[in-house]
């Protein structure tokens, strides 16, 4: 089955059941694309094959927050801002698109990269645009969720209602979430297996969460996971 209902508050959805699209230079699948989840618009992990050109060419976004995570590889970025920067594996960038900005994203190395492509809501709409950094290679702590982006101190910020962050969890390892009322939370493996409220997830399964919850997730083998927690 590529969808399972918990309960009134969880529902899972498996990796078979994803919109994917093949653009040559970049092999997509939509873990989420049409239908806003709280705060998250939009979400694509994808791979990227190295290139000699631009992939999308410079292009537009206005009143958006765009994240991407580098998963495997690294990722080169430039703006009509003037910024250009490359982001390492573990590594993130938040483009604050506001009032306009283009932008394009590419391999040039010469091997694949993974990558995420998050979008949410912005908060305050037509905010100056912006474009900002930071890498987690070696500062997971395993067994906990970390705080990437969003308010918390060691985050960095988003002009969304909204929080990214990052677990490593261990064969037989556990694990809480809790999700207020009025918040929405998307459990995403990366890599590995868990099982949440005994229900196994595979690499690439989700679980979406409509709070008050408090769940149990438990590594099935050594896991990597994304958790997207936003306002309803």
């Amino acid at each position: 089955m590529s969808t399972d209902t918990l309960s009134r508050t969880v529902e899972i959805r498996r990796r078979v059941s994803y919109p994917s699209d093949d653009l040559g230079f970049l092999q997509r699948t939509h873990p989420l694309r049409r239908q806003p989840f709280g705060q998250l618009v939009y979400m694509a992990d994808s791979i990227m094959q190295p290139m000699r050109r631009p992939g999308f060419g410079m292009h537009p976004h206005v009143n958006v927050e765009v994240v991407s995570y580098v998963v495997d590889g690294e990722l080169t970025h430039r703006d009509s801002a003037g910024n250009v920067g490359i982001v390492p594996a573990g590594g993130f960038q938040r483009i604050t698109a506001g009032t306009g900005i283009e932008h394009d994203e590419s391999n040039r190395t010469d091997q694949p990269l993974r990558m995420f492509q998050i979008w949410f809501a912005p908060t305050v709409l037509n905010a100056e645009p912006g474009y900002e950094t930071i890498e987690t290679a070696g500062t997971i702590v395993e067994g906990a969720f970390n705080p990437v982006i969003g308010s918390a101190p060691s985050a960095l910020g988003i002009n969304a209602d909204a929080t990214i962050s990052l677990a490593k969890l261990g064969d037989g390892k556990e694990l809480e979430i809790e999700v207020p009322a009025g918040r929405a939370a998307l459990l995403y493996v990366v890599e590995g297996a868990v099982a949440l409220q005994d229900a196994g997830l595979d690499r690439q399964d989700q679980a979406r969460v409509v709070g008050p919850a408090a769940l149990k997730v438990v590594g099935l083998e050594a896991a990597d996971l994304l958790l997207i927690e936003s306002a309803i």
